[in-house]
């Protein structure tokens, strides 16, 4: 090829075992260099700039798509889908003359591969999830998400992923100026729009709560033979969804730190 340029990506909609999307609409979607349509579980990323390979358009649209099925896992309390790549639709610009009586195809796909999902399906679901438009994925916010769905799947983990979930967005969010205390966590709360509520109850749970079993810490040996008190079911699972939504809340100010809604104890579980 003399002029090599990617028109577009394809992939495949993968999707967990437990989960169906019924007869879903199309979903369109405009972002910036790229344009997605997603119908019947294919995915068609159209390219609006120039790329000449197939490794330089996914380097452009890969951590959008993975940025995307982030932002749907912790919406959905779970990874429901994921994307494959296919392959890419490749034309020559500038093609060199043909000879007589060859006609040229034009495009060039590469990479083709085909993948299937199996399993029970038991969701439903009716709509694509959009993509999201204020939600950066960060490594810490990525580990957040793993942290929700390990202290889910054994919540005697929670007080530990929770206190590692509270600690890290302070650190990420503190200035170098900002004073210890509890001035630093209400500068925290500023930023976050975060109801002070939440980050005090984080603190009684992962810090004055929790036996040998789910305990994150031993401070002493006389703790060995007198744990603190234990945690009770609500407040293990308090804990799981207060981490799923700061995973969620510092994604949003990643991407842009004005205008958050508010977040208060309303929009997470009882503790009784």
């Amino acid at each position: 090829m003399n002029d090599p340029h990617v028109v577009a990506l394809h992939y495949r909609m993968c999707v967990r075992d437990s989960v169906i999307f019924e007869s879903p609409p199309p979903l369109l979607h405009e972002a910036g260099p790229f344009t997605l349509h997603l119908d019947s579980g294919r995915l068609r990323v159209t390219m609006q700039e120039h790329f000449s390979n197939e490794q330089a358009a996914r380097e452009e649209v890969d951590p959008f798509l993975d940025t995307w099925v982030l932002h749907a896992a912790l919406k959905a309390h779970r990874r429901d889908f994921w994307f494959e790549f296919e392959h890419a639709e490749v034309v020559d610009r500038a093609p060199p003359p043909e000879p007589p009586g060859v006609v040229g195809a034009g495009t060039a796909l590469m990479a083709r591969f085909d993948l299937h999902a199996t399993g029970t399906v038991s969701t439903p679901l009716r709509s694509y999830p959009a993509p999201p438009e204020r939600f950066c994925r960060t490594p810490l916010v990525e580990a957040l998400f793993h942290l929700y769905q390990s202290s889910t799947n054994e919540r005697r983990f929670a007080a530990a992923a929770g206190y590692f979930a509270l600690t890290a967005i302070k650190a990420r969010v503190r200035e170098p100026h900002w004073p210890r205390g509890i001035e630093r966590a209400d500068r925290v709360a500023d930023a976050f729009n975060i109801d002070r509520t939440i980050l005090h109850t984080f603190f009684v749970l992962t810090t004055e709560k929790g036996d040998l079993m789910t305990g994150r810490k031993v401070t002493d040996k006389a703790e060995l033979e007198q744990p603190r008190p234990p945690h009770t079911g609500p407040e293990l699972l308090w804990l799981c969804e207060a981490i799923r939504l700061l995973a969620l809340r510092l994604g949003e100010w990643e991407a842009d730190p004005n205008g958050l809604s508010p977040l208060t104890m309303a929009h997470l579980p009882s503790l009784t």
